[in-house]
């Protein structure tokens, strides 16, 4: 997989776990009871990353590795997505905003895996042979 391929599922990881998040927020409040908020923290970034696994698997040549999306997901719902989202107002406008804000995230919890990706391959020009 490429470098950028990696910054792009976790981008899109990422921006669909801060818009199920705001959606279902929104829409059924999940936080009055306990079961419901831990299958809310638990379910959405699992569901996410297995979409975007299925999704990217039929655009890209190969598929997103779970252990790569696992923690972008994982790490998007907590650092920039949850706060936003149980601290806002409860408007609509600002489903776009957490969203934006999910999709920044998945970037930047998905740039360590980038550059491993980047650093691990060899240039096309060299070879194994010394001479």
């Amino acid at each position: 997989m490429r470098p950028w391929h990696t910054l792009l599922t976790g981008m899109a990881t990422g921006g669909t776990v801060g818009l199920t998040l705001v959606l279902v927020t929104r829409i059924g409040n999940p936080r009055y009871h306990w079961t419901g908020a831990l299958a809310t923290l638990v379910l959405i970034p699992l569901a996410a990353t297995l979409a975007m696994r299925f999704l990217f698997g039929l655009v890209l040549e190969n598929k997103p590795r779970k252990r790569v999306l696992l923690p972008v997901a994982y790490a998007t719902e907590l650092i920039p997505v949850l706060g936003p989202v149980f601290g806002a107002a409860g408007n609509w406008s600002d489903v776009p905003i957490i969203m934006a804000l999910g999709m920044v995230g998945g970037i930047f919890w998905s740039l360590p895996f980038a550059l491993r990706v980047y650093f691990a391959r060899k240039p096309p020009y060299t070879s194994r042979i010394e001479t």
